[in-house]
């Protein structure tokens, strides 16, 4: 099949209902393009709802029953996991001309019958309303419950629907995080765990993010309203509801800039440039100018000025190009020769991100595909360059616990020690014991982060390498010096 990948052969073969659906799928590819612009994420959901339809049908149906598996081959969900995921309830105003289009797309064709349980299809006919609103139902159950699966590349490779993990709440300060085991390795046949990364007592609650905590409060809001259907009231953002409330009561004159919040302060500067200047996403009818208004009527935050249009026009131009040019998830897969090439092509927009934004504004995070591609081609004095501030840019709330060390951000520490080393295998003895204690630190992180996986882990394997090549060249040079001595 040209359409489906898994993590592994023993997932493949332990996947009953792929061989129905591989009938259906370039179908379906056609269809969900002709449907909807985002059709990647649309064929992911209609392929889902199906099997969630299967699994819950399954025996009044009197087709074979299938368990799906959850996290690993000792944790099933149920069907009865899967309908307590998204209430009725939610269903409110949910129900538009796309999810009816959606609903007829399962049901508008012979090879479409694959994807759904016959007794669905014959009630389909005379009670329409019913199946759409069921459909409408696992749809919503499927995007708002599932989670992004990422390679180790950071490219988004599918959406995994674990009930289980569902439960876990959001918290714009989390102390755990989902690690990825994609593609699975030999030994392990989780593609996910939930890993905490701060110290927990018996009683806290485990907290994820369910929206990057990087991202501007005001953002982060609108996006879980939308997405989610409610409005977040953790530590970080009820600090900030309530300083909002105050200043709603009293006039934005009662706000003082030393009072701010701390989310609302790591909010401003993750959006302004070097000049303090607002420099922000414009689309859904927002502009710069709308969101210094919010922030003065709003939030009492007096006298942020929007960056000139021109500049914001010359930094979101520098911007797509980057995403463009040089995508996370292709640099590993290109020889060295077109690495080269392309990074000469993105290094001029990547220094006009560097002279323009703020060292903590998000659109940084840009940069982490120009620093695959310095990797790809060996420039380790681009990667020690791009490195600190691409860290910084990563660099999350901070609490008494620590801030969040993501794996995207371990990462880069990583390609940073290995560019330490690089360099330093053709420096002096002190070089290269700075460089290995520097190793060492990056290996403790990912131990930390991805525990037993570490073992099969890219960058831990690359770490580990260079550090016993850093300690057998360190030794030589010590064996060396005591000789002449």
């Amino acid at each position: 099949c040209n359409i489906s990948a898994y993590c592994s052969s023993a997932c493949r073969l332990a996947d009953c209902w792929h061989d129905l659906e591989c009938k259906a799928l370039p179908f379906l590819v056609q269809a969900t393009q002709k449907l909807s612009e985002t059709s990647a994420q649309l064929l992911r959901e209609l392929v889902l709802v199906g099997r969630s339809l299967r699994a819950t049908h399954a025996v009044e149906d009197g087709s074979a029953g299938y368990t799906p598996m959850s996290r690993s081959d000792e944790t099933a969900c149920s069907p009865s996991d899967l309908t307590g995921m998204c209430q009725p309830q939610d269903l409110a105003g949910a129900i538009t001309r796309e999810t009816g289009a959606f609903a007829v797309m399962l049901f508008m064709s012979d090879p479409m019958q694959i994807l759904v349980p016959s007794n669905l299809h014959r009630r389909y006919s005379s009670k329409q309303a019913s199946v759409i609103k069921e459909v409408t139902h696992r749809r919503l159950q499927m995007h708002n419950n599932n989670f992004l699966m990422y390679d180790r590349t950071f490219a988004p490779v599918a959406e995994v629907c674990d009930p289980v993990t569902a439960l876990i709440n959001h918290s714009c300060m989390p102390n755990a995080a989902l690690i990825w085991n994609c593609p699975a390795q030999s030994g392990h046949y989780a593609t996910h765990v939930v890993r905490c990364f701060k110290p927990l007592k018996k009683g806290d609650e485990v907290l994820i993010a369910y929206v990057d905590p990087g991202i501007p409060w005001w953002q982060r809001q609108r996006m879980l309203q939308d997405t989610y259907g409610f409005s977040c009231r953790c530590i970080i953002c009820d600090e900030v509801c309530k300083h909002r409330s105050q200043v709603q009561a009293q006039g934005p004159s009662a706000a003082m800039q030393p009072s701010l919040p701390r989310g609302l302060v790591v909010s401003l500067d993750s959006v302004r440039d070097s000049l303090g200047r607002l420099v922000v996403e414009t689309g859904e009818g927002q502009s710069c100018q709308d969101v210094a208004d919010f922030l003065c009527s709003e939030m009492g935050i007096l006298g942020v000025q929007p960056a000139p249009a021109g500049i914001v026009e010359e930094v979101a131009a520098a911007r797509q190009q980057l995403l463009e040019c040089a995508p996370v998830h292709r640099s590993n897969e290109l020889l060295a020769g077109e690495a080269r090439r392309m990074l000469d092509e993105v290094r001029a927009p990547a220094r006009v991100l560097l002279s323009t934004l703020a060292p903590r504004h998000i659109w940084l995070r840009a940069l982490t595909g120009v620093l695959s591609l310095a990797e790809a081609c060996a420039d380790w004095s681009e990667c020690l360059f791009l490195a600190p501030p691409v860290l910084e840019a990563l660099a999350e709330h901070v609490s008494e616990g620590g801030g969040l060390m993501s794996a995207r951000r371990a990462d880069v520490l990583a390609l940073q020690a290995k560019a330490r080393v690089h360099k330093a295998l053709a420096q002096d003895a002190t070089s290269q014991e700075s460089a290995q204690t520097v190793c060492e630190e990056v290996l403790e992180i990912l131990r930390l982060l991805y525990g037993s996986w570490l073992s099969q882990h890219k960058r831990g394997q690359e770490l580990q390498a260079m550090l016993n090549q850093l300690r057998s060249s360190v030794s030589s040079k010590v064996r060396l010096l005591e000789t002449m001595d």
